[in-house]
């Protein structure tokens, strides 16, 4: 005979424990751009109905209710995955939608797997106050390397608009504002459940809390103060051309595309700009090829007497086989080109099809799909006296690739992008968060140039300085202090140095649970 009442009591419990679990992955979606920046902060209690899901519940239930919030978060903020693939990629809408979830499911899997590592913990008597905060930025750093990697929901990118919180960024990188704010999480947990179980407060936990936070607003509050930009002044124009992506590689349109942006680069040398800035693949034909519209981009520097960089194509045939670059130029006032950067980190299924030589059918997927290559090494742009670091796209959301620029002499960085690929989607402004990170961790100005938008100035503190709304026309010109290379950052000399600890400890705590007595 069926106990009606254990069943619906257990079935009642289920749906509590689920329904917490999505209510965590409705507040991870939240606090990440465009949506207001009061909203940033519900981030600092994002984790809590996870908590509530897993505390005292098997590793299997844990689990599942971390692929519910893993699935709803990464569902929520990559939705645009989509538009990309079905809009612009030409991959069929369900096939694209078939992506997305598998790609949400993958992801979701980590926070999956941090549910159920932080549920065996708690069990061996690990508080959570130490448990959760290193295993969550161990699971972040691992999705920053693990096939390719893709570290694009990072905790801590919620806090990009706040300046004074995120100054510790040049020593931990974003992963230490990820590690704080699920610590809050974790202590205003701990509190609630001491209220609500009539238990003594954490009261080491909050203290260790609030020694954190006294240093990182005092840091904060003193590297605001600083001057990081001690070097030479240069005028700096940008171009946002706003070429359609259905218009960009139409062959009948490069002389249309050529002229746009040739009238903007005139009016920002018009104003005395020393250096003009193109998007990615502005120049849309293989720049290696002796074409008028190369010689066209040549004489434009050339006229304008500016230094002119900009994105196109390039290739180039060894032993009889073709290699394609998504490449940036620099061109010198005499219409020289004097540097060449070929992307290093390559958008998977974007610009390049893994594993297609074991799988060919995977190079079906979609005809308008890449076949680049990776550039060989990172080499940065050098003028008659400043050096530029150059990041591609994609390439912005990886902290270790872009501080090895800086650290190799960079006293800039630009990054060049056509975010037209996301439509009028959260995409840009999330991608935009990144650069302001980047610009933090290093301590240099980053200048940012994007087909269609956003295009800005960022500071050394992480002020965005300039941004230009999406979709538009827009030019700006901004004069910038180079950076004083004689004082590096401690990330751009270490790297990531703090998440390799982070995870090392995770490790650590997962064998030495195992090891105790069941």
């Amino acid at each position: 005979m069926i106990n009606h009442k254990g069943f619906n009591e257990k079935f009642n419990f289920f749906k509590k424990r689920y329904f917490l679990a999505f209510l965590s992955g409705i507040f991870l979606i939240l606090p990440f751009s465009p949506f207001p920046f009061f909203l940033s902060f519900i981030v600092f209690v994002a984790l809590i109905p996870l908590f509530g899901a897993i505390y005292k519940s098997s590793t299997k239930n844990a689990f599942f209710a971390g692929l519910i919030t893993g699935s709803i978060f990464f569902l929520g903020n990559l939705y645009w995955i989509i538009i990309a693939m079905n809009r612009y990629g030409g991959v069929d809408y369900l096939l694209a939608l078939g992506i997305l979830i598998f790609f949400s499911l993958f992801l979701g899997s980590f926070v999956a797997l941090f549910s159920s590592i932080i549920s065996f913990l708690i069990r061996k008597k690990i508080p959570l106050f130490f448990a959760a905060p290193f295993t969550w930025v161990g699971m972040e750093y691992i999705l920053s390397f693990i096939l390719s990697g893709f570290p694009w929901c990072l905790l801590g990118y919620t806090q990009s608009r706040w300046p004074l919180f995120i100054q510790f960024a040049d020593i931990t990188g974003v992963y230490g504002v990820s590690f704080i704010i699920v610590i809050i999480n974790t202590v205003i947990f701990e509190i609630l459940l001491s209220i609500t179980k009539k238990r003594r407060l954490p009261l080491l936990s909050i203290g260790i809390t609030i020694i954190l936070l006294i240093f990182i607003f005092s840091y904060g509050k003193v590297k605001l103060s600083e001057n990081f930009s001690a070097g030479k002044r240069l005028k700096i124009g940008v171009a946002q051309g706003n070429i359609p992506q259905d218009m960009k590689w139409n062959k009948e349109m490069i002389e249309m595309t050529l002229d746009i942006y040739e009238g903007m680069t005139k009016n920002l040398a018009r104003e005395g700009a020393d250096i003009v800035i193109w998007p990615e693949t502005a120049a849309p034909f293989y720049f290696c090829e002796p074409t008028p519209y190369r010689e066209k981009v040549l004489n434009i520097a050339k006229k304008n007497r500016i230094f002119l960089l900009f994105g196109a194509p390039y290739y180039e045939i060894k032993n009889k086989e073709t290699f394609y670059y998504n490449s940036c130029f620099l061109v010198s006032p005499n219409g020289d080109i004097i540097g060449r950067y070929d992307k290093i980190h390559l958008v998977p299924y974007g610009e390049y099809v893994p594993l297609k030589r074991y799988f060919p059918f995977l190079g079906k997927v979609s005809s308008e799909i890449g076949d680049f290559r990776s550039g060989k090494k990172i080499k940065n742009l050098y003028g008659d006296d400043f050096i530029i670091g150059v990041l591609i796209c994609f390439e912005i959301i990886f902290p270790d690739l872009v501080r090895r620029f800086v650290k190799n002499g960079a006293q800039l960085l630009v990054t060049i992008t056509n975010d037209a690929w996301f439509g009028k989607t959260t995409a840009p402004y999330q991608h935009f968060d990144k650069a302001i990170f980047r610009a933090v961790e290093n301590r240099v100005y980053l200048i940012r140039s994007a087909n269609t938008g956003i295009s800005g100035v960022i500071g050394p503190k992480g002020r965005v300085v300039i941004s230009t709304p999406i979709f538009q026309k827009r030019l700006f010109i901004k004069e910038i202090s180079f950076y004083n290379h004689s004082h590096l950052s401690f990330y751009t000399k270490y790297g990531d140095i703090f998440s390799r600890i982070i995870l090392i400890i995770t490790a650590l705590l997962f064998i030495i649970s195992l090891l105790k007595r069941r």
